[in-house]
């Protein structure tokens, strides 16, 4: 049984909706309904739940929606309801979650200590999209996510262990990534048997400084890769040039777009018509000839836009990292040296 009130002008769900006792699926999206009736709860059947991303749940009501398999989408307006996603632990069957979010974490340390408690969920989704949320980090629980096959992030700066962790999850066939930079200048990529059932990347790197490399190996079965950055001189991708495309030996698609203070060939770019010697055509070159080397033959596109030139600087990030983990460490100390005093004593 299937509900659909898709932009009507209803403002409220009745309270005996939860007498619905088939209902499968329902679709408020569209509507003038800002707050669920608890009595959602009631519809045992229900797995596909579609609304806006302002519509509120009453608490406690998401972990008792057993049932469902698909949520779209979940707006979090507030660091007290984006501890509501824990709930999802409780909903074993959910595969599809889109959420929104739609407020700022503080700066510094209470900032990445409230999106870590935030993101401590785990559930059997295959696909999860986090809406205009930036993270600090990927966190750890994220590589057990077994049935993720759809993933979409956006990330500060992507550090090593973020690619680890994202290259651990088994299933993972799509993700998209949008990020600012690399620490240290850097995204690397290694052949490490990581992101072994991948078939489609997609990553924008939206400031200038980072390079990127694709190590001999990785991403084994990937067949589509599609990448943007900001290329206005070799320093704004650290000295790269060809990514280290030419390791992707299962590519059939390649889309690259490049942004540039150059005005000419905005859109649509084919650099064996190009006569500028500049950085945009020497890198699209060098992409050019990686790929023909590769066995698929894949089909290249090439796409330029307009930016400016401003470079990422994770050196910030990276202090208050290692002032987060020296603290870590002394805390641990601490406690060891505590643990031992306590033991002598009961000696």
């Amino acid at each position: 049984m299937r509900c659909c009130l898709r932009f009507g002008s209803i403002t409220k769900l009745p309270d005996n909706v939860g007498e619905l006792q088939h209902l499968q699926t329902l679709d408020v999206r569209g509507t003038i309904i800002k707050e669920l009736p608890r009595t959602i709860s009631k519809l045992q059947q229900l797995a596909r739940l579609y609304v806006d991303w302002d519509a509120r749940f009453p608490d406690g009501i998401i972990g008792k929606m057993l049932s469902l398999e698909e949520l779209r989408q979940y707006g979090v307006v507030s660091y007290e309801q984006g501890q509501s996603l824990q709930q999802f632990s409780k909903l074993t069957k959910l595969r599809t979650l889109k959420i929104k979010w739609s407020f700022e974490l503080p700066d510094g340390s209470e900032g990445r200590s409230q999106a870590e408690r935030i993101h401590s969920y785990s559930c059997s989704i295959r696909k999860l999209c986090f809406r205009r949320h930036l993270i600090y980090r990927v966190p750890n629980w994220m590589g057990s996510l077994g049935n993720l096959s759809v993933l979409e992030l956006t990330i500060i700066c992507v550090r090593p262990e973020d690619v680890e962790i994202l290259g651990e999850i088994p299933s993972l066939l799509f993700l998209n990534l949008v990020t600012a930079g690399g620490t240290s200048g850097r995204i690397v990529f290694p052949g490490n048997n990581r992101f072994r059932s991948l078939k489609y990347f997609s990553l924008c790197i939206s400031l200038c400084g980072t390079s990127l490399e694709f190590g001999a190996g990785s991403m084994s079965k990937l067949e589509h890769v599609k990448l943007e950055f900001r290329a206005h001189e070799m320093e704004c991708l650290n000295g790269a040039s060809s990514l280290g495309i030419q390791h992707l030996s299962s590519l059939n698609k390649v889309e690259i777009e490049i942004r540039s203070n150059r005005r000419v060939y905005d859109g649509i770019y084919n650099p064996a018509d190009d006569d500028h010697d500049d950085t945009v055509r020497c890198i699209s070159r060098a992409i050019t000839a990686a790929i023909e080397t590769l066995p698929n033959r894949p089909t290249l596109r090439f796409e330029t836009g307009h930016a400016n030139c401003k470079h990422f600087e994770s050196d910030e990030t990276d202090k208050n990292e290692e002032e987060e983990q020296t603290d870590k460490e002394e805390e641990t100390g601490e406690n060891e040296v505590a643990q031992q005093e306590e033991s002598g004593g009961n000696n």
